[in-house]
């Protein structure tokens, strides 16, 4: 699963009770049984995915940027508004041209409010 014990480190975080009811039972249906770890095992691979995730999702939006920087010639500092056709082009540039990806990517960028859409053909630039 990765690090030994010497090499955790304790992370302290406080959920709600019916998060962690719901984790503890699904832990306990996956294993047949719950024992000390398992929690920190389940948690630490979340976290793990997530973490992956996110540096993807900020990975594509760097190459988007640096495609619209450097075929526009202008600096994507926060605040800046941008045509979205700009966006559709860099993330068919940068990830595929099929519809279906520029359209989850565009959602992803909203979702982790990198972009605001200010009308449907122009988004302000948040990261």
């Amino acid at each position: 699963m990765g690090a030994s014990g010497s090499d955790k480190k304790g992370l302290y975080v406080i959920v709600s009770k019916e998060t962690a009811t719901s984790l503890r039972r699904l832990i306990a249906v996956k294993y047949r049984e719950y024992r000390k770890g398992y929690l920190s095992s389940e948690v630490e691979l979340a976290l793990r995915s997530w973490i992956r995730s996110m540096n993807r999702c900020y990975n594509v939006w760097s190459e988007v940027k640096r495609f619209i920087e450097k075929k526009y010639g202008m600096s994507l500092d926060g605040g800046r508004c941008i045509p979205v056709e700009f966006l559709h082009e860099a993330v068919a540039f940068v990830r595929g041209s099929d519809p279906r990806t520029i359209k989850k990517w565009l959602k992803v960028f909203t979702e982790q409010k990198l972009i605001k859409w200010i009308t449907p053909e122009l988004v302000e630039v948040n990261g």
